[in-house]
């Protein structure tokens, strides 16, 4: 082995230790990158000669180089923001990225820092779809899109009142069939109640019920009335939908007539045929009044807000009042994690083997936490310790470099 070897090892050594800090100091870069996964540098020496089959020669080397910088895929710190399209993965997994229009699964990520495109797209910051599955059990993966979904809406078909119609009220002659205004209507009957309902094509529309004590001590009738407008008729005329005679027996439970069907030819919208029951009033001798309801159905609701359930669910509250599931976040684990190569923007693509997607909590796969992201698994101290033992390295090599290049020197002096 000549002395200039040592040149080339301490170059080697230069260089190598060199990389290394700069590793060192892209960690410390990303301390606060999200979902960013700590590298570690992985030296190996270069032999110079071999001594073949003959053992007895010695191996020389010639420096140290970098075999590979590999990222480290333990788990961060899952930290609650409050956003609630942001996503964490607690245990093992990575979020799917799509690319091109067929939205391949290419690129994976921890970050989950979503957010929507202009098409409603779940994307990442770099506008790449996250992929996922259709609501309802869907196992085609592709884009999620979470904002064009709207729950429909479902026409009134039942309702359910109760409450108290006073039993010393006097008794009334029926009243008109055929009122020309809700005041009217209103003065001939003995209490009046109101109910909202929704029409086929989600429009809120208004039901008006007058109860009418007629007979004798306990027999009311009761008329449903609508605002003629609403029925294709004349705006602010009443028009009668259906109605009952609704009788108590002696301790003021009802006895007949709880139920009745109200017909409205709802304009524009389909026809309805809604079930009353009032089976939930009685006739005490306290003051009327109204104290519970029960109606089905519902207008159709826009998206206020969403949560990202630990299934991976996806569920959009409406001003409706109503939930509606979007779809699941996709989330893909690998046998051989080590095959995934850094390409920048917190992601990662895979250069060997195939990725295991699924829906997050099965075989294996982590679970979500929403409005929470993966905080970097950079550990400063650690950094720093690895900074001082390279910067000795490269300070070490340094110095045998200078030594090399005195003995060559002193060797070159000889010769005058």
């Amino acid at each position: 082995m000549r002395l200039e070897s040592a040149l080339f090892s301490s170059r080697e050594g230069l260089m190598s230790h060199g990389s290394a800090l700069s590793v060192v100091g892209d960690n410390v870069s990303n301390s606060n990158t999200t979902g960013y996964k700590r590298v570690r540098t992985e030296f190996s020496d270069i032999l110079a000669e071999v001594g073949g089959h003959d053992t007895s020669k010695a191996v020389a080397g010639n420096g140290a180089s970098i075999a590979r910088t590999r990222s480290i895929f333990v788990n961060g710190i899952v930290e609650r923001t409050g956003r609630n399209l942001d996503a964490g993965i607690e245990g093992q997994g990575f979020f799917v990225l799509g690319e091109g229009e067929a939205n391949t699964p290419t690129y994976y990520t921890r970050a989950g820092n979503f957010s929507l495109n202009s098409e409603g797209i779940l994307v990442n910051p770099e506008g790449k779809p996250v992929l996922g599955y259709a609501a309802g059990g869907g196992q085609v993966l592709g884009p999620l899109d979470v904002r064009s979904v709207v729950a429909e809406n479902t026409p009134t078909a039942n309702v359910t009142i109760g409450g108290n119609l006073f039993s010393q009220s006097p008794t009334k002659a029926a009243p008109p069939t055929d009122p020309s205004t809700f005041s009217e209507m209103r003065e001939a009957s003995t209490e009046a109640q109101t109910v909202e309902v929704w029409d086929s094509l989600g429009n809120r529309k208004t039901i008006a019920l007058y109860f009418t004590k007629v007979e004798g001590d306990r027999t009311w009738q009761v008329d449903a009335y609508v605002d003629g407008a609403d029925v294709g008729g004349t705006a602010g005329e009443p028009t009668r939908i259906g109605g009952t005679t609704l009788v108590f027996d002696g301790s003021g439970a009802p006895s007949s007539g709880q139920t009745f069907t109200a017909t409205a030819a709802w304009a524009g919208a389909a026809q309805a045929n809604i079930a009353f029951d009032l089976s939930g009033f009685t006739q005490y001798g306290t003051p009327s009044s109204q104290t519970s309801s029960e109606i089905d159905g519902q207008a159709t609701g826009q998206i206020l807000n969403y949560e990202i359930q630990s299934d991976g669910t996806i569920i959009a509250s409406l001003d409706n009042g109503s939930t509606v599931e979007v779809g699941v976040i996709a989330v893909a684990t690998f046998n051989n994690p080590d095959a995934l190569q850094r390409v920048g923007a917190s992601k990662f693509r895979l250069q060997d083997g195939e990725a295991n997607i699924g829906a997050p909590g099965t075989d294996g796969r982590g679970t979500l936490q929403g409005g929470a992201l993966e905080r970097s698994t950079v550990d400063l101290a650690t950094e720093f310790t690895e900074l001082v033992v390279l910067q000795r390295g490269y300070q070490a090599s340094s110095q045998m470099l200078n030594a090399a290049s005195t003995m060559i020197r002193e060797t070159l002096d000889l010769l005058r």
